[in-house]
């Protein structure tokens, strides 16, 4: 019995590319390497280590939905608080950016190995938030990103659900809008690319295809 999909009454923003044929998952960990800086630790960061897999589809296309209200924008506008007291932290929600959805985008593009359906990757925030706190040195933030993903046919059926999280940090100093920017984006994409880096979820998935065919 098909599971219709589920309505969102949300902003919602789609992003897809055509397939890009053969491209191994080594590609999107290097892409994420590069984002963290060149030995992939940057924000203290790791990124995630190489699949083989590869999902049996055409392409993926991306949707991000985001029902806490935060705002998305095409960079982080923030700044660290006026006033902070060290015994505490100070969380602040952001939106995810343009260039995260535009990154993920491309890593479901080079994922695919170019022959079958279309499919559908939702990803859902659950958080995502800059945690300020003092430090000697001045203030310095970490990141949380929190996110669900569910995997759709054509059809509309579910094929796959998940979640992932992953935690960033920005050093006291380097608490720039644009620095955030980068390390809400390098987070972001650190919990999406974990997710799809673990072999078994691409099998799983490409075993539902193989189901529902």
């Amino acid at each position: 019995m098909r599971r219709a999909k589920p309505r969102v009454m949300t902003k919602a923003n789609t992003v897809s590319h055509p397939a890009l044929t053969l491209k191994k998952w080594s590609a999107i960990a290097l892409a994420a390497a590069s984002l963290m800086g060149c030995a992939g630790t940057r924000y203290g960061l790791q990124a995630p280590s190489g699949s083989p897999a590869e999902v049996d589809a055409a392409r993926m296309e991306l949707k991000v939905i985001d029902t806490r209200g935060a705002p998305a924008a095409d960079r982080v506008e923030l700044g660290a608080p006026a006033r902070l007291d060290t015994r505490q932290s100070h969380r602040v929600p952001v939106g995810l950016t343009t260039g995260y959805k535009l990154a993920a985008a491309k890593r479901l593009c080079d994922l695919v190995d170019g022959d079958g359906p279309t499919l559908e990757v939702l990803v859902e925030v659950k958080q995502a938030e800059v945690e300020w706190s003092s430090t000697p040195e001045g203030p310095s933030a970490k990141i949380h990103v929190a996110i669900d993903l569910t995997v759709y046919d054509a059809d509309g059926d579910v094929l796959q659900r998940g979640e992932a999280q992953s935690t960033g940090t920005v050093e006291a100093g380097e608490t720039t809008p644009e620095e955030l920017t980068q390390a809400v984006e390098a987070t972001a994409l650190n919990a999406f690319d974990h997710y799809f880096a673990r072999e078994k979820t691409v099998t799983a998935l490409n075993r539902a295809l193989s189901d529902h065919g």
